[in-house]
């Protein structure tokens, strides 16, 4: 499973899970701004029991083949 993520025309941000893209997330610039710092900050690391999980790979945000 992946997350993808993309700007809509609208400026909104549409994130999906790569197992079911038909589910699709929609949240404000600022929202996904202030989660991704949190990320970033490690504020979720504690949901993460197995450090196996995690790895080096980095995921783009852009814009998805079919649109969002």
């Amino acid at each position: 499973m992946s997350l993808e993520a993309t700007v809509g025309d609208d400026g909104m941000i549409y994130i999906r899970e790569t197992d079911e893209p038909d589910v699709v997330a929609v949240t404000t610039p600022a929202k996904w701004e202030a989660f991704v710092k949190g990320v970033k900050a490690g504020e979720f690391d504690h949901f993460v029991d197995d450090d196996s999980f995690m790895d080096d790979r980095v995921v783009e945000q852009g814009a998805w083949a079919e649109g969002a």
